[in-house]
């Protein structure tokens, strides 16, 4: 996970090298940046609670709350993978 987040600042970096653009919402290349950013807070946040929160107490009663957290970061995944094709010209472009 920590190689994931720093390496998606360093490509937003690279995308974008002032950092103002990153959320600006006047370019094309804001928004997804801004999109790419809320989807990485949601993953890590959703992964940080269930690893301290959640995963220490698991027994049979919590596993439909362990299934929310897999199926939240499993559409985030999904929507990384949309907002990434789209810098290169893809679905929101």
């Amino acid at each position: 996970m920590a190689i994931q987040v720093v390496s998606g600042l360093w490509m937003a970096h690279l995308l974008a090298p002032d950092f103002s653009t990153w959320l600006s919402a006047n370019t094309l290349q804001g928004k997804l940046i801004m999109l790419k950013l809320i989807l990485l807070a949601v993953t890590v946040l959703t992964a940080l609670e269930a690893r301290f929160r959640l995963i220490p107490n698991l027994s049979a009663s919590t596993l439909p709350a362990m299934a929310r957290r897999i199926v939240l970061v499993t559409i985030a995944s999904v929507a990384f993978v949309i907002v990434g094709v789209s810098f290169r010209g893809g679905l929101l472009a």
